[in-house]
């Protein structure tokens, strides 16, 4: 992000955003998918599986999410 859409707006050489765009999109559907396997895996009410995708989402989500939720003090 700080690399590739500086290069992209400011340069105007979207060459990192194209290379790196299918990755992105892959690792993201196998985090949903894998967030909806521990959730059956481990019983996580609606609300959980809710935040462990919305965790996805947003910058440091799931840095976030595993601290509030599955963490074991």
């Amino acid at each position: 992000m700080f690399i590739g859409m500086p290069l992209k707006y400011i340069v105007g050489n979207p060459i990192l955003v194209k290379a790196l765009g299918m990755p992105h999109g892959i690792l993201f559907i196998a985090y949903i998918v894998m967030a909806n396997i521990l959730a059956a895996d481990f019983n996580w009410t609606f609300k959980v599986r809710v935040y462990s995708v919305l965790a996805a989402v947003f910058p440091f989500g799931t840095f976030i999410f595993e601290h509030k939720y599955l963490k074991k003090s």
